[in-house]
């Protein structure tokens, strides 16, 4: 009995596991940011609207004719003199043909997702020959010399459904094109 008893104060050891906490990040002096009529952000909201199959164009003959494309306007406010680089930064397998195709939907041929479209951003929509961007690695601004604290930087685009090759059928047609915003 007195074994018993023994047992029965003994103490419990319990496992016990070790381990760290892993804190990432970086700071950063942000002395510019973007301004649109949508309000300060990081991102760019671009709402394409709806268009019909047969309203979209191709990547050498785009349609600016209203939903389907926009002309996307914004801002680059930096309060110190700063020179502004903007470029776009998409990479595979979101862009496709040429580097100049967004992939829609992230590729996926489910029901209810457009197939056969993409969305390529271009120069201008007022031109007749508009230039698409490559969309890895295309300039949206460049200033070779800073300018002043407080400048405002103009940054426009134009941004068209086009027609990615196969057939087209209609349904969502979402994408997220990455950019990079350096200055200095």
């Amino acid at each position: 009995m007195a074994a018993l008893a023994a047992f029965a104060v003994s103490p419990v050891f319990a496992d016990t596991l070790s381990g760290q906490i892993d804190f990432t990040g970086r700071v950063i002096s942000d002395s510019c940011r973007l301004s649109s009529p949508n309000g300060d952000a990081n991102s760019i909201k671009v709402d394409m609207g709806t268009v019909s199959v047969e309203d979209i164009g191709t990547l050498a003959n785009p349609k600016f004719t209203g939903a389907g494309s926009r002309q996307v306007n914004f801002n680059i406010i930096c309060k110190t003199a700063s020179k502004v680089t903007m470029k776009l930064a998409g990479a595979a397998p979101e862009v496709m043909s040429g580097n100049n195709i967004l992939r829609v939907n992230n590729g996926t041929s489910s029901p209810g997702f457009a197939r056969g479209v993409g969305i390529a951003v271009f120069d201008s929509a007022a031109v007749a020959n508009p230039s698409a961007y490559n969309l890895t690695s295309g300039v949206l601004l460049q200033e070779d010399q800073p300018g002043q604290p407080d400048d405002i930087r103009r940054v426009s685009f134009a941004a068209a459904y086009v027609g990615s090759g196969g057939a087209m059928s209609p349904g969502i047609a979402n994408a997220s094109l990455p950019f990079t915003l350096t200055y200095d």
